[in-house]
């Protein structure tokens, strides 16, 4: 998978991503992330959709920032939806769905709808000689607007990014299927240019007003990028460090290390959870990792020694068969690296009965990194 895809990461690096190289395929882009940005605008949602969720960018980023409690993510590339599968397993509960918008099997209704559909209609716009990355940005906004007919909850509210020049088209066809927007906010890439896309959201009830939101701008009128949108991308982790993108051999070492050792391994409880490297863009005060564990306010932190996590987990024990020696010897290795290249490693549970747990340290650079994964008591 490496030689076809990338590993990106956003909101200072706590959301990482797989998605495909650059000439592989579409990649996603900040359209994506002004539509969460809208999303969360309009505030929390229980159960929220992605329509045509990509490597499952915007859906899981709701999540990771509190917006939705359940999600599902469709997407109808089966690489793609297994790009986004494996972006998603650090979520619990986070559904993927590998189907084309036509086709979706029965689901429930959804509070919240996500999407960002394919600008372009199929035979309109220059000839693109990557398929995969045509496939996602040409195509009919039709079967997105009927699914969203059929799933949005009747007191739900439906978010569209998609181009100012088309929404014509999106109106009508909206007003065709009983859908009304509530919703508008203008994008423009700075102040003097005439808007790019617009944000939509649509709702069931006809007697909706419309309300015009005031206008967001990429960047100001010096070019620079506009101090809002930057703070929101950069996420409430408080880093600068935006977006980075490199392929795996390339990416940062701390977290290529990390992956390797921790590749396969689970953490134990009622439902056992891989191990993801993470970089934390701030120490881990409770109120930092509240936001980044998607918490409530009121979450409890309990702080713990290294030693109490892998105590158990790297004990060699006789009656153990020679697999669980191997997995032991395995934790080993990992609490090595963590006394080794990581100073004043700590573990941190976040929450109740779903708990995130943080294993984290400082290295060389004063950075604080480590591992994240979920833990379930009930």
């Amino acid at each position: 998978m490496e030689d076809v895809t990338t590993l990106d990461s956003i909101f200072s690096g706590v959301l990482q991503l797989r998605q495909p190289a650059r000439g592989r395929g579409y990649r996603f882009n900040v359209d994506a992330l002004l539509l969460v940005r809208e999303a969360l605008e309009v505030g929390p949602a229980g159960q929220a959709l992605d329509l045509g969720a990509g490597c499952g960018v915007a859906g899981l980023a709701l999540r990771l920032l509190g917006g939705c409690r359940g999600l599902t993510l469709v997407e109808r590339d089966l690489w793609i939806a297994s790009l986004a599968a494996y972006n998603a397993a650090p979520f619990p509960g986070v559904a993927v769905v590998a189907s084309s918008v036509e086709d979706l099997p029965p689901l429930a209704l959804f509070d919240r709808i996500l999407s960002n559909p394919p600008y372009t209609p199929p035979s309109d716009g220059l000839p693109c000689h990557e398929l995969r990355r045509a496939d996602a940005r040409r195509g009919d906004l039709t079967p997105f607007l009927d699914a969203i007919a059929r799933l949005l909850a009747p007191e739900g509210e439906a978010m569209i990014v998609y181009p100012c020049q088309a929404l014509p088209l999106l109106f009508s066809g909206a007003a065709h299927r009983l859908l009304w927007p509530q919703r508008l906010r203008f994008v423009h890439p700075h102040p003097a240019a005439p808007a790019r896309v617009a944000l939509v959201g649509l709702v069931r009830s006809s007697s909706a007003m419309l309300r015009i939101e005031p206008p967001w701008f990429e960047r100001d009128a010096l070019g620079r990028p506009d101090p809002s949108l930057a703070s929101f991308l950069a996420g409430p982790w408080g880093t600068t460090d935006v977006v980075t993108s490199a392929p795996p051999p390339a990416h940062d070492p701390l977290l290529e290390d990390l992956a390797r050792l921790a590749d396969g391994l689970l953490l134990p409880s009622e439902t056992d959870a891989p191990l993801t490297p993470v970089l934390l863009g701030q120490a881990p005060t409770p109120e930092v990792l509240r936001k980044a564990s998607n918490a409530l306010e009121d979450a409890p932190v309990e702080e713990g020694s290294l030693e109490s996590l892998f105590a158990d987990l790297e004990r060699e024990l006789p009656s153990r068969d020679e697999g669980e020696q191997a997995e032991a010897r395995r934790f080993q290795e990992l609490h090595t690296f963590f006394r080794e290249r990581l100073r004043g490693g700590r573990v941190f549970r976040v929450g109740r009965v779903e708990i995130t747990v943080w294993v984290l340290g400082q290295d060389e650079q004063g950075r604080w990194g480590g591992l994240r994964s979920q833990v379930v008591e009930t």
